[in-house]
């Protein structure tokens, strides 16, 4: 990935990412809540949705003021989660990257410093399938509330 000088362009807006795999259970619930986002058609929200992050999203993070990443999570117990993410220290592995290291390439490739919070939505079901589990289905509806209103304050 080449360096890139810091955009003359000022960040503005939201970008939110959703990832995971939409035939995997619950895994889907990242892309599901994106697609609700692009249905509500907020000024100055983007959307983009994939099933796994990589580090070309580093440069549409850097043309934005907040990211916010939204994922099925394992090990989040029985409600959505909300923290901000601090910029990773370790290497970039070769086709993938976490938040935290996408966070980095922004500051590093593009001089950008954009709010980065993940949303992590409790996930049960990885099995094929396209339904969620009861309480992941009940947590991206709770999600959803949570992002219509962090939203409205922006």
């Amino acid at each position: 990935m080449k360096k890139s000088e810091p955009s003359e362009i000022a960040p503005r807006g939201t970008l939110i990412i959703g990832y995971g795999n939409a035939l995997r259970g619950d895994d889907g619930a990242g892309p599901c809540i994106v697609e609700w986002v692009e249905q509500q058609q907020w000024p100055d929200v983007t959307t983009l949705s994939a099933h796994q992050l990589f580090p070309e999203m580093a440069e549409q993070m850097a043309q934005h003021e907040r990211v916010i990443f939204v994922d099925a999570d394992a090990a989040t117990v029985d409600a959505v989660g909300l923290q901000p993410i601090v910029e990773a220290s370790d290497r970039l592995m070769a086709h993938r990257c976490s938040p935290g290291s996408l966070v980095r390439m922004a500051r590093e490739l593009y001089g950008a410093r954009p709010a980065a919070f993940l949303y992590t939505i409790p996930a049960r079901c990885f099995d094929v399938c396209t339904t969620f589990s009861p309480l992941t289905r009940n947590c991206v509806r709770d999600a959803c509330n949570a992002l219509t209103q962090l939203l409205a304050k922006s």
